[in-house]
């Protein structure tokens, strides 16, 4: 009613009134902790290989520090609590998983993990990285350098007041829910889902794959586990990057340096004994998938010790190396070239178990052909041996991946984060310190003959 002229009237109206106040939004802040005067130096010690330079605190602190320029402006933060979830009864090997989720993912003091974010945007700033290993609690950052104090600010907020919410584990148990049947659309799902239970056994992280056991998972008493292992764990500050030695100790002074001092919690290895091979001869296992009926995989393993010596080590996974190209070369000519065989090397954590192994997915009509031909590659390698000119193409590209290993930040704060690493039973954690110095010299060294003997 009205016409044009009374809709435009209203509309001019409405346009000239003054808009409602809207409240204002404020930006998340994140508050750095103040837990007393910055620590005390005890101690300076400088290694020699790596080049880099250890400060022992007054609180037992340690911060091991290399300066490298291989990114400008840029530094690798690796902080370590030493003790991890070997410190407790390994009956149920899932609260570590709910535990570390929680930690990582549910933000800081006052701060949810939206408002975390939203706190250093701009910044090279964020939370760190987390993860429950079996011998520490590990911590990874890589900030610009004029963040750095702030970096390790946020982290020390991580180790002293995370959120610990029930959030993420609610949505990793959804996520478990929805994904837990989809393994079983291909073989390789299958065989990857199970591949825990084939070669070892003694310890719970070997049995069945149970989705009511993650489920039932005791959410309360994983994070009474992680808060006491970030309350009483010694703690190393790692530092690699294009930053200055005294502020660099300047900074974990006013941070980790302010903790009181820690006893430090003792790891249960006596549980580690029980681990071992499963038996052989044991009765055939049928693992069927419900994808396309033309998938299967061919899996071949051979066991050998874990490898904990160097030497032993590196002659393995150079013999596994040429195991590889034979497999290339002999399946893809037999089964065509779409077949991507692997063949590789691998040791079992804290138990001196290792094993060769050969793996191929193919239609199942090439099972037996393909079973054949590794079988004839295994027999090939103990009665000859290798040729040095597959020594040759192998150790090469090994060398040169070692010195380019050598330029990266995050490769030598893994290397000084094993120093304060204990050397478990069957462990080759807290070695590649001790290996890393003549790495190229001993793959240049080895021969055909020591490969024929391991072979």
């Amino acid at each position: 009613n009205g016409g044009e002229k009374t809709v435009l009237d209203a509309w001019k109206t409405a346009m000239a009134a003054p808009l409602p106040k809207r409240e204002e939004v404020k930006k998340a802040e994140f508050k750095p902790l103040n837990l007393g005067p910055p620590g005390k130096v005890k101690k300076v010690e400088e290694l020699a290989h790596p080049k880099a330079k250890v400060v022992i605190f007054e609180n037992g602190v340690r911060l091991s520090f290399m300066h490298t320029d291989y990114t400008k402006d840029r530094a690798n933060i690796r902080i370590g609590i030493n003790a991890g979830h070997l410190a407790f009864p390994q009956d149920n090997p899932f609260w570590s998983k709910f535990a570390d989720a929680a930690w990582g993912g549910d933000g800081v003091g006052d701060l949810t993990l939206d408002q975390s974010i939203s706190a250093f945007a701009g910044r090279s700033t964020s939370l760190a990285s987390v993860q429950i290993d079996p011998d520490t609690l590990e911590m990874y950052a890589s900030p610009a350098i004029a963040d750095l104090p702030e970096q390790l600010q946020v982290m020390l907020s991580q180790v002293v007041e995370p959120r610990m919410g029930p959030r993420p584990a609610l949505m990793m148990r959804d996520a478990l829910k929805t994904s837990w049947d989809s393994y079983n659309q291909t073989a390789s799902g299958v065989f990857g889902f199970y591949s825990s239970t084939y070669f070892e056994t003694g310890n719970p992280a070997y049995e069945e794959p149970s989705l009511q056991k993650y489920l039932a998972n005791d959410d309360e008493k994983g994070k009474a586990y992680l808060k006491r292992l970030r309350e009483e764990g010694t703690i190393h500050v790692v530092v690699v990057g294009d930053a200055e030695f005294d502020s660099v100790v300047a900074a974990v002074a006013k941070t980790f340096g302010t903790l009181p001092k820690r006893a430090g919690l003792a790891l249960n290895t006596a549980q580690l004994a029980t681990i071992r091979s499963k038996p052989t001869g044991q009765p055939a296992r049928v693992l069927t998938h419900k994808g396309p009926p033309e998938q299967a995989i061919v899996h071949v393993s051979w066991r050998t010790k874990g490898g904990i010596d160097p030497f032993d080590a590196e002659r393995f996974y150079i013999l596994a190396e040429i195991l590889q190209l034979r497999l290339t070369d002999k399946v893809r000519e037999a089964a065509g070239q779409s077949y991507s065989p692997n063949g590789g090397w691998t040791s079992t954590s804290y138990a001196d178990l290792g094993r060769f192994y050969a793996h191929a997915s193919v239609t199942p009509d090439q099972v037996k052909p393909v079973e054949a031909i590794i079988d004839g590659i295994a027999a090939d390698l103990v009665r000859d041996g290798v040729t040095l000119d597959e020594l040759k193409r192998v150790v090469e590209p090994a060398v040169k991946g070692q010195e380019r290993s050598r330029q990266n930040n995050g490769y030598w704060s893994s290397i000084l984060s094993e120093l304060d690493t204990p050397k478990l039973p069957g462990s080759n954690s807290g070695f590649r310190k001790d290996r890393e110095a003549q790495a190229e010299a001993r793959l240049l060294a080895i021969t055909p003959a020591q490969l024929h003997e391991i072979a």
